[in-house]
């Protein structure tokens, strides 16, 4: 069964802001699903392509 994070979920696991998640969510360099139109859900595959990319979690 995979794995779902909610963007505060994962701004507390990187030490973000969930401002900052929603940024990348939008600008799509987190990626991410969005159910309902409005409620975003990350995979766990999703945040380890993005802990592991060019991408930097620095951004708040």
């Amino acid at each position: 069964m995979e794995t779902f994070y909610t963007p505060e979920e994962v701004a507390e696991i990187l030490k973000v802001r969930k401002h900052t998640v929603w940024n990348w969510l939008r600008e799509g360099s987190l990626k991410g699903t969005k159910i309902n139109g409005k409620i975003w859900r990350i995979t766990a595959e999703e945040l380890d392509a993005f802990i592991h990319s060019d991408g930097s979690t620095d951004a708040e």
